[in-house]
């Protein structure tokens, strides 16, 4: 499924292939019915779960990754399309983040593990999905590992930082990689950096300090 180049055919069909696996799953937690998508190049989270005018739900799940400057348009790893697919399926019964949303996505894990549908060595620990560390004690608990040591770094990285700093934006989106700022407030794990006339909260491992550089102020 994932060896042909991701078109925006194939990363429609990967989703809606990826929605079928996954029916019996939906079926045993008698979740609503949902429709699969793909998302389209300008998404930036990995997965969205929709409410339709007429009740249905549709999951739009992100199949590319993020792409390299001048590099060509590549796949997810597989377990990581699942592990968000997962997270979307929760999200039919729970709207919200909350203990039981979390529980469910373990349980769902669990049994696509025993089902060998989500294999964890293929999955992507460098990927960051919200409230991935809660995932700790499940099939995807490297995944969780992973978001938990990243976050302690962020949280290191931050305290490098401080208001009225200029910082340049080194990673991350591309709309912003390359830009230059000045910190106006400093988070546990992000930075509030004033871009030009807009105000954007950044991770700091995005960030560098930047401090002979004026700010750009094209964005």
């Amino acid at each position: 499924m994932l060896r042909a180049p991701p078109t925006p055919r194939q990363r429609h069909r990967a989703a809606q292939a990826l929605g079928a696996v996954l029916e019996p799953l939906r079926l045993r937690h008698g979740l609503p019915p949902c429709a699969w998508r793909a998302g389209t190049l300008a998404m930036r989270v990995w997965g969205r779960t929709l409410r339709c005018p007429d009740g249905t739900f549709e999951i739009a799940l992100r199949a590319h990754a993020e792409p390299a400057a001048g590099q060509p348009l590549v796949w997810r790893r597989p377990a990581a399309l699942v592990a968000t697919a997962l997270h979307e399926l929760a999200h039919l019964r729970y709207r919200g983040h909350g203990p039981r949303f979390w529980s469910l996505v373990r349980r769902l894990l669990d049994e696509a593990a025993a089902a060998g549908i989500y294999v964890a060595a293929d999955d992507d620990p460098g990927e960051r999905g919200r409230g991935d560390a809660k995932l700790r004690g499940s099939a995807a608990h490297g995944r969780a590992e992973a978001a938990r040591a990243a976050r302690a770094d962020q949280r290191r990285l931050a305290r490098v930082f401080q208001a009225g700093q200029t910082v340049r934006v080194v990673s991350g989106s591309p709309r912003l990689a390359g830009h230059t700022g000045v910190v106006e407030r400093r988070g546990r794990t992000r930075l509030l950096v004033r871009l030009g006339e807009r105000l954007y909260w950044i991770p700091s491992a995005w960030i560098q300090r930047d401090d002979e550089s004026t700010t750009d102020a094209s964005l």
